[in-house]
């Protein structure tokens, strides 16, 4: 038996793959071709739910087609940063 310490001789080799790792790897490819064999029912499915209504459906499906719109905020002003109250607060440990 190899053992571990300065020698190097112990352990799995450098760029093998544990058991646990290709199990994971076979069950992702499983559930994508089976995603792939389903694709197109699932997204009318969704479709479906959005024209009847249904707000998170339509969040998800824009989500998804056009990606997350983002949350930051670039407010400028002739070049200068305009710099708002509760900014001041924070960078000056005034709020909670």
């Amino acid at each position: 038996m190899a053992r571990a310490g300065n020698n190097h001789k112990g352990g799995r080799p450098k760029g093998s793959v544990g058991a646990n790792t290709l199990r994971a790897q076979k069950i992702r490819e499983y559930i994508l071709k089976q995603i792939e064999k389903e694709l197109a029912p699932m997204i009318a499915a969704m479709i479906n739910k959005v024209k009847k209504g249904d707000t998170l459906a339509f969040k998800e499906l824009l989500d998804r087609a056009m990606g997350k719109a983002t949350e930051s905020i670039d407010v400028t002003s002739n070049g200068q940063t305009i710099v708002i109250p509760g900014e001041i607060a924070i960078k000056n440990g005034l709020s909670k």
